[in-house]
């Protein structure tokens, strides 16, 4: 195995221990993020065998449920409150589905489409005789011109149409969104950001930054170092297999760091490889790698950051899980466990519980007087029921 080069202690200049300070300091920073990482993964690791399951086993039983409820969506006994507080709640479940991280792929779409099925299959049993009077006209414009702002481009005919076909309302709301709405809007967004000021700013900073990095490179000390790794790493010089494969794997990190302009990286392995190194950088260079390397420390206390917030599947479970101790660790998983087989629980007996009318407009009952007992209710929330799961 290839070994790192232990130096001896040396003297160094003020500038120069400036250097050396600042460069221990990344060293235990990037130590701290490594450490930090692996505890990431390995509670990851242990969420998958132990707790991924059950999350999947949620996901389905909130599936069966919502379809357990559209096979009542055709009964004609309902009033209207009652079948809007049943699509409301068929519709929390779809919702909590499509945004849940452990959903198995492709069921939340297949269950929205079985869904809208069985809503337009109970909208389409309007008489297509029916007459729709002047005022409901006018109300399906005033929907349109607020959504889209173009009522006025629909004849009475296209209305009743969309009035007697939901399906159809809901092609073209969809088409709408996806091909008008949200390309100018994205295109509106990419204008503004490219001509902001911050962007100039930024973009400028870059060119001088750019500038900074080919001066430095052009240094004759850091060639030098350069060259001395490439000697010294040069996989064509090795016999032993292993050695010689370690060798092309370090060559091809420090060819990366040249074409990236990657100070940091070049001197690093130079401290690690060349043995009796003695940079001897003039006070130009020192001063500009001072510069680089605070840029470094920066850089390495903002992935510090975003490990701690949940932009990625791991992050997020550490977020909910994660903690100081094992110990920790454990009894929230744990918790997190208990609160799942509980809201499986509880999703298996309102399936087996309502299989008729009367249960149904009891719990329906329930959910419509809790919505509507406080004006900051979670309309058609599964809160309660998902007590203790991931907040997505």
């Amino acid at each position: 195995m290839l070994k790192k080069i232990k130096q001896p202690a040396k003297q160094y200049s003020p500038e120069k221990t400036k250097f050396s300070e600042k460069w221990a300091e990344i060293e235990k920073k990037q130590k701290r993020n490594t450490a930090f990482q692996k505890k990431i993964a390995i509670l990851y690791s242990s969420f998958q065998s132990e707790i991924l399951p059950a999350e999947e086993q949620m996901c389905e039983l909130l599936a069966e449920e919502a379809r357990h409820l559209i096979s009542f969506m055709a009964r004609k006994s309902f009033t209207q409150w009652q079948r809007e507080e049943l699509l409301a709640w068929i519709e929390s479940n779809i919702e909590t589905l499509k945004n849940h991280p452990f959903c198995p792929e492709g069921l939340s779409a297949v269950l929205d489409e079985e869904y809208h099925e069985a809503l337009f299959g109970v909208e389409k049993e309007i008489d297509e005789d029916d007459q729709f009077d002047a005022e409901k006209i006018q109300e399906m414009r005033a929907l349109i011109d607020e959504m889209f702002a173009c009522g006025d481009d629909f004849s009475d005919a296209e209305l009743i149409d969309f009035l007697r076909d939901p399906a159809l309302f809901h092609q073209h709301f969809s088409s709408f969104l996806k091909e008008d709405k949200k390309e100018s809007e994205a295109d509106s967004f990419q204008e503004e950001f490219d001509h902001s000021e911050h962007f100039q700013g930024y973009t400028d900073s870059q060119d001088k930054q750019h500038k900074k990095l080919t001066d430095l490179f052009n240094a004759s000390q850091l060639k030098k170092c350069y060259k001395m790794l490439a000697s010294r790493l040069h996989p064509d010089k090795e016999q032993d297999p292993l050695l010689k494969a370690q060798k092309s794997e370090l060559m091809g990190q420090l060819v990366q760091a040249k074409k990236d302009q990657d100070a940091f990286t070049i001197i690093t392995m130079f401290q690690e490889y060349v043995p009796n190194n003695d940079l001897n950088l003039d006070d130009d260079v020192t001063a500009e790698l001072l510069i680089l390397l605070s840029e470094k420390s920066a850089r390495i206390d903002r992935e510090y950051r975003e490990l701690q917030y949940p932009d990625s599947i791991e992050s997020m479970i550490w977020q909910k899980l994660g903690g100081r101790s094992k110990k920790i660790i454990e009894t929230k998983k744990e918790e997190h466990l208990k609160a799942l087989l509980a809201s499986q629980s509880s999703l298996k007996n309102t399936i087996t519980t309502t299989r008729t009318m009367k249960p149904l407009n009891k719990i329906l009952s329930d959910r419509y007087d809790m919505r509507h007992a406080s004006p900051f209710a979670n309309c058609g929330s599964l809160e309660a029921l998902l007590n203790g799961h991931f907040d997505i």
